[in-house]
C-alpha cells in the first residue's frame, strides 16, 4: 500500500510539474504574438520599430568608449542608445532589475558575446568591428532585440551600413535552430557556439 501511495504521488507531482509548464509555455507564445507598445513581435524578432522610452540615438564616445544601458521590456531588450561607431569599444551596463529568468544568459552571436548577468557582473565589453543591424537574444531566444553599428556613429549612415552587411549576419526572422535562435539544437545549446 504504501508503494501505491508513492507512485501515486509521483504521479500527481508530475502532473502538476506538466500543468505549470504548459501554462507558461502559453502565456510565453501568447506574449509574442501580442504588440510591444509601438513595435510589433513576428516569431521571435522584433520589428524596426522599438517599445516606447527606447532611445535609439547614437552613443556619445567618452574616454575612448562608448556607453550604453541594457534592459528588458516585455520580451525585449531594449539598449539605450542602440547606434554605435565602428571600432571603438562599447561598455554596455545592464539593469539586472528588468531582467527575468533567461533574459540574463545575454548574447551577440555576431560578436561572439556570452554573457551570464548578475548584480555582482552586469557589464559587457566588446569592440565592433563590422558595420550593420546585429541581434541580441537570450541562449534561448525568448528575448530579442537589435542595435546597429555604423561607420561614422550615426543614423545617417544606417541604411548603407545594413545594405552592405553580409546576409549570414543579417537579423532574421526565422529562428536558426530548435528554441535557442542562436546556433543549433535546442533550449540553452546558444551558449557552447556563442562562446566559441
Amino acid at each position: 500500500m504504501k508503494e501505491y501511495m508513492r507512485v501515486s504521488l509521483l504521479v500527481l507531482a508530475g502532473l502538476i510539474v506538466i500543468l505549470v509548464l504548459s501554462l507558461s509555455a502559453k502565456s510565453i507564445f501568447a506574449a509574442k504574438s501580442t504588440d510591444v507598445s509601438s513595435g510589433s513581435v513576428s516569431g521571435n524578432y522584433v520589428a524596426t520599430t522599438t517599445p516606447s522610452g527606447s532611445n535609439t540615438g547614437t552613443a556619445t564616445i567618452q574616454d575612448g568608449v562608448q556607453t550604453a544601458t541594457l534592459k528588458v521590456v516585455g520580451s525585449n531588450y531594449v539598449l539605450t542608445p542602440s547606434v554605435f561607431k565602428k571600432g571603438v569599444p562599447v561598455k554596455i551596463t545592464a539593469d539586472v532589475n528588468s531582467m527575468p529568468g533567461c533574459s540574463k544568459a545575454f548574447t551577440i552571436p555576431t560578436f561572439k558575446i556570452l554573457k551570464f548577468i548578475s548584480a555582482s557582473d552586469n557589464v559587457i565589453e566588446f569592440t565592433p568591428d563590422q558595420s550593420g543591424t546585429f541581434k541580441m537574444a537570450c541562449t534561448m531566444n525568448m528575448y530579442t532585440g537589435t542595435f546597429s553599428v555604423t561607420d561614422d556613429g550615426t543614423t545617417a549612415t544606417l541604411a548603407a551600413a545594413n545594405a552592405n552587411q553580409p546576409a549570414a549576419t543579417k537579423p532574421s526572422t526565422a529562428s536558426s535552430g530548435g528554441t535557442c535562435g542562436v546556433s543549433t539544437g535546442g533550449c540553452g545549446c546558444g551558449m557552447m557556439r556563442a562562446s566559441t
